[in-house]
């Protein structure tokens, strides 16, 4: 049987979606990774390189032995092992799985008593009579608490004896025998919740469970080693398709039609990212260990997704995909090895397809570190929670990358651009991605996370202890944020200095704290926190949408002239030899610098315990948006120095020719496998 060259490339143009796919979906984890595993931006964006060290490793090896043997057969080879690779992404959820210790209550009802014992007796220390009636405005209605602490206040003012008194601590007393057991339960209920009480003696019971559950928490290590190696895996698989199924694709259809076929094939492996985004958001809906704890949304920035559910499913779709293998065997002598160097000699020494190659290094400098950490910057800076962060950029920034794609296709052969005008084109589109780019430094906003920034800012050493919570335990509150009416913003619960909660068990969202010192006599929720960037988001989505249209007209016109600046024998192994620079110097260090930006603007760190360093959870607003737009800004600038070199040099390429071998393999075919 005989596949024809429009069905190769629909096969062709399904792996590539299904590879955009899984490429995409990476993007839409690193959050969650770094709040499951508690890891920092920098060593995140060095998992995400993993898996171009696969790709460095393997890519010129792949072109070379692969453009001599079958191509069809190693891109299904790849197929099958992106599966098994992403299978293994997936299992650090389940391998490292959370450990739930058992926990000693006649322990840690020692610990309490101790807490509250050395809360309370310096209050009623000589000198401390200012500071116990704080502590008593603070009490319980209608509850032994205040008929106790009313005696206490009295006795110390010499109101009252002491016989009252007695009375109602003995009452208290044997109260607590007979409900211990129940007490012990709301308490350690109460410590598991996931926002914090302005409570020293309850936060000192959550600080003792955390050092307990820190006992038995496992090295960071563990699951990024194992990430590390999938991804690794997965850039060996990338190496298959590209750099053999385009020239194999290049070599079979004539060359007038190429930009078209060029343009579908582009069209699909574009419309990856958009699926992946999308598969993203929907995963991100869902609680990593598919049981949230009552409060908690997935619109909260303490949210984790399930990130692994994606992985599993991206494995399926390859496995579904699997083309039938024979095995593969190589003669490697040394005369095959001498002209495998020779080979690689000879492209290297054609100048302007270094230029291509080095402007492909800068860009990708840009634009992957860029992408991997812009649904961070969105869920910070704007207050949009992941799973609608990934729509969103599904819906503008790929669809206008696509869309420009076509474009910039159609243009190319409605004019059939020469060398040199497909140069200047580029050249063109590039200084007006680097000014889209550029307006975006101005898109500030107002959003909760924005004002809890404003907060840390104006705290001595970004502290977020203030006069009014600065007896409440809060040192290692986790992010809650809840709100006034008016839109003031707190860090949690603790911060703002509050002691009681009122649950609507109807909708366990909605959340009423009360007896907040830091705003008396005023009710504060989580739906008063509303963020005010409606306008700004639009704005920043058309300007993504232009900047990604803008960006997919230089694809197929720069694919173009790669191919054409070597000659055909050697265009899969120029595909491999990019492929590896690309990775190596672009690619691989670009998430990695991205997030030692990216971890600059921080502020307040998680610390997962104690004097751990996790995942930052509140960054600058306006250095982390700043930073990130100039870097990619410069990085972006340097890349036009190889454009203008292209545009120098490029009068001899040909891009189309109509006497070029189009009867030869017009009707090149190739058995199935």
């Amino acid at each position: 049987m005989k596949i024809s060259p429009c069905c190769f490339a629909g096969l062709f143009g399904v792996i590539l979606l299904f590879e955009a796919i899984g490429g995409a979906y990476i993007f839409s984890t690193i959050q969650n990774l770094e709040r499951q595993f508690q890891i920092s931006s920098k060593l995140s964006g060095f998992i995400v390189s993993a898996s171009d060290i696969g790709y460095i490793s393997t890519a010129i090896f792949i072109a070379y032995f692969g453009s001599r043997g079958d191509r069809a057969k190693w891109i299904g080879f790849g197929a099958i092992l992106a599966g098994l690779s992403y299978l293994m992404v997936a299992s650090p959820n389940f391998i490292f799985s959370a450990h739930r210790p058992v926990i000693n209550n006649t322990h840690l009802e020692v610990i309490v008593s101790f807490s509250f014992n050395s809360a309370i007796f310096p209050l009623i220390a000589e000198g401390n009579i200012p500071c116990l009636l704080v502590f008593i405005r603070f009490k319980r209605s209608n509850s032994i608490y205040s008929l106790i602490l009313s005696e206490l206040n009295d006795f110390i003012k010499g109101k009252n004896n002491e016989n009252e008194l007695k009375m109602l601590l003995q009452t208290f007393i044997n109260n607590r025998l007979i409900n211990s057991t129940e007490d012990m339960k709301i308490i350690r209920k109460t410590a598991i919740a996931p926002f914090s009480f302005c409570n020293q003696a309850m936060n000192d019971f959550r600080n003792k469970i955390k050092g307990i559950t820190c006992s038995y928490k496992p090295s960071v290590w563990g699951p990024s080693l194992v990430l590390i190696i999938g991804l690794i895996g997965v850039g060996v698989s990338r190496s298959m398709p590209w750099s053999l199924g385009i020239p194999l694709l290049d070599d079979t259809v004539k060359k007038r039609q190429l930009p078209s076929y060029f343009a579908g094939v582009s069209t699909l492996k574009i419309l990856g990212p958009v699926c992946g985004f999308l598969i993203g958001s929907l995963c991100n809906r869902i609680y990593y260990n598919l049981e949230p704890a009552e409060g908690l949304t997935a619109n909260d920035p303490a949210w984790i997704g399930a990130w692994w559910l994606g992985f599993i499913f991206i494995a399926i779709l390859f496995f579904s995909f699997v083309l039938s293998l024979n095995s593969l065997s190589f003669l490697i002598s040394w005369k095959f090895l001498t002209i495998f160097i020779a080979t690689y000699n000879e492209i290297s020494a054609k100048r302007i397809y270094l230029a291509l190659v080095f402007g492909r290094i800068i860009d990708s400098l840009a634009f992957r570190g860029y992408l991997i950490f812009l649904p961070k910057f969105l869920e910070s800076h704007y207050g949009v929670p992941q799973h609608k962060v990934h729509m969103l950029l599904a819906l503008f920034g790929i669809v206008g990358f696509a869309t420009g794609t076509i474009t910039g296709s159609i243009i190319v052969r409605k004019y059939k651009f020469t060398g040199r005008q497909a140069a200047i084109f580029i050249l063109i589109f590039s200084i007006m991605n680097i000014l889209v780019f550029a307006s975006k430094i101005f898109l500030g906003c107002h959003s909760v996370v924005n004002s809890i920034d404003a907060t840390v800012s104006s705290q001595t050493n970004h502290s977020l202890t203030k006069n009014c919570n600065k007896n409440c335990g809060c040192e290692f509150a986790s992010l809650f944020p809840i709100c006034s009416e008016s839109g003031q913003a707190f860090f949690s619960p603790c911060h703002a200095g509050c002691r009681e909660v009122n649950v609507n068990y109807e909708s366990t969202d909605k959340l009423e704290f009360s007896s907040c010192d830091c705003l008396p006599r005023t009710l504060l929720k989580k739906e008063y926190c509303k963020d005010n960037c409606s306008i700004m988001l639009i704005i920043f989505f058309i300007a993504a949408i232009t900047g990604s249209f803008v960006g997919g007209n230089c694809f197929v016109p720069g694919v173009l002239l790669l191919l054409r600046s070597v000659p055909a024998s050697q265009r899969s192994i120029s595909l491999g030899l990019q492929g590896l620079l690309v990775s190596l110097f672009g690619t691989l260090p670009s998430p990695t610098i991205w997030g030692v930006i990216i971890d600059s603007a921080c502020l307040v760190w998680n610390h997962p315990c104690f004097n751990e360093k996790g995942a930052c959870v509140i960054y600058s607003a306006d250095a982390l948006r700043t930073r990130m737009h100039l870097t990619y800004i410069i990085i972006r600038a340097i890349s036009l120095t190889t454009d203008i070199y292209v545009v120098r040099n490029s009068k001899e390429i040909i891009l189309f020719d109509e006497k070029d071998t189009s009867q030869r393999q017009e009707r090149l075919e190739m058995k199935s496998i």
